[in-house]
């Protein structure tokens, strides 16, 4: 954003003037960060209210009028001749719930009201009187080019304020997908040696992004393949100031080398102090692990071996025009229905093959990968980990994460895991089945399960504030979830915790807890479900959620 030259762009006509028309295109083109001609309802406000005379509700009408797929967003060049064009009004669908037609006429007739007026005239709008130039001189190009150099520069901080938003302090632009002729690489597999390639994955400190996991990995030639993970040597990766040590903490087959190659999946350290004699120093900021499998080991001494199950959504996305797999181009959508759920055919599912794929890599891995599915929107696949006890869950499901990533960048398909990818669509979340001795034993099973979600009612706002990065705009009441500031058990999925048919005719077994994010940390999951039910802090001052039968 800014990059733009500010003089001599296309929209600097023969005569030097600029319409405001063009002025506004110009600058709702530096707000598509998406790349695919539309907008969104809130980016397109302020600049459409500032350089039209339509209240904001009149504003809201069109937009919605316009939005014809109601899924959000518009084609902004359109909108725009349709709000200051000078042209004739473009047909536009009036939908069933439209004011009617002699209104979006009067609407669309006050909107262009500006095309066709003197410059510097008084124009009576419904939030006041206020001035306006339609029309920009060749001696008015020089205010408006700064104008719409002021406008850039508070687009570019509007963009770097979205970044910081969803990653603190962290902003990067990628390099564009390459295919390349795996045939070759088939090849060098078949080349025999005697070593050991060890890959080591780990969390990397700007791994939060909200859609996708920075998961870092490098690989190190070992002699021979260790016995265990705690015979393999401590790593280290270089951060901004000093090295970052890697601490094995579990093994895996690795699916995309043969002849013997492993995954190390590490959690990550400081550097030891000097003279110190340890191997490495106190645990890093964003190492979540350490909390994660201390609270483990304090459940199972006091006899609880809690065990979880993950469900992680994922939407394949074309990484050029980053829209999902499968969907019509340049922003078009499907039908719009659930009937996309465990279907099959050509035209129902996209991106099988990388589900699959996934899928036996996972289990040559040895990740407790128990199956997959496709989902209710076309591109979105989920895939189950577990059942699993104590800090393996989380492990596996990052390892899996990692696998997902690798073989999408095989087959050069994007990948988020944003709450919700497309609004008006279907979420995707990451539901984790828990269960301790306590639920899963047949004498007292239900009253241990009812004791222990009344204490997570209780933590309902701690547990949603580390629950994934954007989940408010997932749970809203629709699409299978309950809304955020809500707190809800029952047997159906329209809920915060679900107890299934099944374990309610039983009497003991899991429960799920479906608000976790699909861009959440397992080892805060898990964490805070142990804590929340085994190990409660004082309720006192604590507000409790609303509970929702």
């Amino acid at each position: 954003v800014g990059s733009k030259p500010l003089c001599g762009c296309s929209s600097i006509g023969p005569s030097g003037a600029m319409t405001t028309a063009e002025l506004v295109r110009e600058v709702l083109s530096m707000l598509d960060q998406r790349q695919d001609g539309t907008l969104d309802l809130g980016e397109m406000r302020a600049v459409m209210l500032e350089h039209s005379d339509l209240s904001e509700r009149d504003f809201e009408l069109l937009f919605n009028e316009c939005d014809v797929n109601k899924s959000g967003r518009v084609d902004f060049v359109n909108f725009v001749d349709v709000i200051l064009g000078s042209e004739a009004p473009s047909p536009m669908p009036l939908s069933p719930g439209s004011p009617g037609p002699s209104r979006l006429r009067e609407l669309r007739g006050a909107a262009r009201l500006g095309a066709l007026r003197p410059p510097e005239v008084k124009i009576m709008s419904p939030t006041g009187e206020r001035k306006r130039n339609n029309m920009l001189t060749p001696g008015a190009n020089e205010a408006a080019a700064a104008k719409l150099q002021t406008v850039r520069e508070a687009v570019h901080q509007h963009a770097q304020h979205v970044t910081e938003t969803s990653a603190p302090g962290y902003h990067a632009e990628w390099a564009m997908p390459v295919k390349l002729d795996c045939s070759v690489l088939s090849q060098m597999q078949e080349l025999e040696h005697g070593n050991v390639q060890a890959e080591y994955v780990w969390l990397q400190p700007k791994f939060w992004d909200g859609r996708s996991f920075e998961l870092g990995s490098r690989a190190l030639t070992l002699e021979k393949e260790p016995a265990s993970v705690t015979d393999s040597p401590i790593f280290s990766f270089v951060a901004e100031e000093s090295d970052v040590h890697l601490v094995p903490r579990r093994k895996y087959r690795d699916p995309f080398r043969r002849g013997g190659g492993i995954l190390i999946l590490a959690d990550t350290y400081e550097e030891p102090a000097a003279r110190s004699g340890k191997a490495h120093g106190a645990p890093t900021g964003f190492n979540t692990r350490v909390s994660c499998e201390e609270i483990m080991a304090k459940a199972v001494a006091i006899g609880e071996e809690p065990w979880f199950g993950m469900v992680q959504d994922y939407v394949l996305m074309d990484p050029f025009a980053w829209w999902p797999l499968g969907w019509p181009k340049n922003g078009g959508f499907p039908g719009a229905h659930d009937d996309y759920y465990c279907t099959t055919g050509a035209h129902k599912t996209a991106g099988r093959d990388i589900a699959e794929c996934h899928y036996r890599a996972c289990l040559h891995a040895g990740v407790c990968i128990a199956g997959m599915n496709s989902e209710k929107v076309p591109g979105m696949w989920s895939f189950q980990v577990g059942p699993c006890a104590g800090v393996q869950a989380a492990d596996d499901l990052w390892m899996a994460r990692y696998i997902l990533q690798r073989v999408c960048e095989m087959f050069q398909v994007g990948i988020t895991f944003d709450p919700k990818p497309v609004p008006g669509w279907s979420g995707q979340g990451c539901s984790t089945s828990y269960s301790t001795n306590a639920t899963r034993s047949h004498q007292g099973g239900m009253e241990a399960i009812n004791a222990q979600i009344d204490k997570l009612q209780k933590r309902h706002t701690e547990h949603i504030a580390v629950y994934g990065k954007g989940n408010n705009r997932r749970l809203t009441g629709t699409h299978n979830t309950l809304a955020v500031g809500e707190f809800g058990r029952s047997t159906g999925r329209n809920t915060s915790i679900r107890v299934s048919a099944q374990v309610e005719a039983l009497g003991y077994g899991p429960y799920e807890d479906r608000r976790p994010a699909a861009n959440s940390d397992p080892y805060v999951v898990t964490k805070m479900l142990v804590e929340s039910t085994l190990f409660p802090p004082s309720y006192q001052d604590t507000p409790q959620a609303p509970l929702m039968e």
